[in-house]
């Protein structure tokens, strides 16, 4: 049974289906079932290897476990526990990805295999019907607006020049706290935003998309867990993790979907794309 404690520990719809779910396992899946609610984040950084040696089962039979649960597999899963996760620092992630990798010979091997869990889930998630919806809604838009901050704004930042670069109107949405009530000023009923939000939902956002909802702006959402909370106020949420919740944060999957999106619009319009990079060479060959 899914005490009321533990489901205070966890998300309420993962809690729920736990409890639902548990009277429909095989014993030894109920025994990885009973193992997600009683660690909850504790299995954040666990392998199904790691899950399996401490249980006395398989591999298959966590990786079964999860599928049950109606997660897609072990990483989806792990993103519903992160949610309840305190958030460490970032002095703590990088102190636990360093532990994680335990020799500094390690650490490109880890960035690798983090990247490629990162990559499967970003490839069950973003469905070819969902991407081909964004790049249709930011191809029809007269300007299409990135927005992010800190990391996420050096990102914004790329996609707007690429954006450009293929024949585009695009700007970059960076600011936060009062600097952006002046990013606010360009969202416009022509235009198309895509909001780059993980974790929280800041200050900047909830009234970026007041704004945009104002406006009639449609928004896409790349988020790693932020789907279901603001999934109705967005005309899509693409879902992109950022690595193994509690290590240092990687981006390289959301740059990964961001150069797709781009190329993607570049298509809807190849003339345009080719004639702008054309352009792009002769101005080049002016200031060399």
């Amino acid at each position: 049974m899914v005490s009321a404690t533990q489901q205070e520990s966890l998300p309420t719809s993962l809690a729920a289906t736990v409890a639902d779910a548990r009277g429909r396992l095989a014993p030894a899946q109920r025994k990885v079932a009973d193992y997600f609610v009683e660690a909850g984040p504790a299995t954040l950084l666990m392998s199904a290897s790691e899950i399996a040696e401490a249980l006395a089962v398989s591999d298959a039979t966590v990786v079964r476990t999860a599928q049950a649960l109606g997660f897609t597999g072990l990483p989806e899963l792990r993103q519903a526990l992160a949610v309840v996760a305190e958030e460490p620092t970032l002095a703590e992630r990088l102190h636990r990805t360093l532990e994680h990798a335990g020799d500094t010979r390690d650490l490109l091997a880890d960035a690798i295999t983090g990247l490629l869990t990162s990559l499967d889930v970003l490839v069950q998630h973003v469905t070819p019907a969902a991407f081909a919806r964004t790049v249709n809604l930011l191809a029809d838009a007269e300007v299409v607006l990135w927005s992010g901050i800190g990391p996420s704004g050096s990102l914004a930042d790329y996609a707007c020049t690429l954006t450009r670069r293929m024949g585009r109107r695009s700007l970059a949405l960076t600011h936060s706290g009062v600097g952006a009530a002046d990013d606010l000023l360009e969202v416009t009923s022509g235009a198309a935003v895509v909001v780059l939000a993980y974790g929280h939902v800041h200050a900047h956002v909830e009234a970026l998309l007041d704004r945009a909802t104002a406006c009639g702006a449609p928004v896409v959402l790349i988020t790693d867990t932020l789907h279901e909370q603001l999934g109705a106020r967005v005309a899509e949420s693409l879902v992109t993790w950022r690595g193994t919740p509690g290590l240092f944060s990687s981006h390289a999957t959301t740059l990964v979907l961001l150069e797709a999106l781009i190329l993607g619009v570049a298509g809807t319009t190849p003339e345009l794309a080719e004639a702008s990079l054309a352009e792009l060479n002769a101005l080049r060959g002016q200031v060399r």
